[in-house]
């Protein structure tokens, strides 16, 4: 039984240092279906850092005039990006972000990231091979950092596959990030939906916590 509480006491300390970025949980939105152009909204959302999501969705081409939507449904809690067949799109997510502005780091999120370098996403569903891209604005915007990967197709519901996009080589930088944004290339018809985002710390920093915990544990035993 013992065993079970120190265990329960180190993955507590690991996740502790974890920073949400968005649950989805608040903020509900809807663009509606339209098949040209792009709709934008701020959305205000406790659950989004920062207090204000930003979101962007652009169709590039619609040979078959389909119709394509974003929406945040709160209840699970769950951004879905959803289009019809050849509809190719763009979608952008963003936070720091002020209302009205497309220019992150407008509403400045002074985050303090240098000991969670890693932004994972937590994709419930992606049926299409798509490119997604993190940025990270700091300095009130006038430096970012970027990190992209493929995220592959075939994820279905309702079990979260996780991406992380490790930005440890820049840690040292980011004592003040002001602005996030994600951008996302879904293949044309392409689907994906979001089921939350976080930072945490390297695997190396876990371990380290994790290590010290244990020798308090065994301190306090003797």
């Amino acid at each position: 039984m013992k065993g079970h509480f120190s265990f329960g006491i180190l993955c507590l300390g690991a996740v502790s240092f974890a920073t949400p970025l968005d649950d989805f949980m608040t903020g509900a939105y809807n663009s509606g279906s339209f098949s040209a152009g792009s709709v934008s909204a701020w959305t205000t959302g406790a659950g989004a850092v920062g207090g204000i999501r930003y979101t962007d969705l652009t169709i590039t081409n619609n040979p078959f005039g389909g119709d394509a939507k974003t929406r945040v449904i709160t209840t699970p809690g769950i951004l879905e990006v959803s289009t019809d067949t050849e509809v190719d799109t763009l979608f952008t997510l963003g936070y720091g972000y002020n209302t009205l502005s497309t220019t992150p780091a407008s509403n400045p999120l002074n985050l303090n990231l240098s000991s969670t370098p890693l932004v994972n996403l937590d994709f419930r569903t992606n049926d299409l091979l798509q490119p997604v891209t993190v940025t990270l604005f700091t300095n009130g915007g006038a430096s970012s950092y970027t990190r992209s990967m493929n995220i592959l197709g075939g994820l279905s519901g309702p079990f979260v596959q996780t991406y992380t996009f490790d930005f440890s080589s820049d840690a040292a930088s980011l004592t003040d990030v002001d602005g996030i944004r994600i951008d996302f290339d879904p293949a044309a018809g392409g689907d994906f939906s979001l089921s939350g985002i976080n930072t945490v710390p390297e695997p190396m920093s876990i371990a380290a916590i994790s290590i010290g915990a244990a020798a308090l544990l065994r301190r306090k035993k003797k």
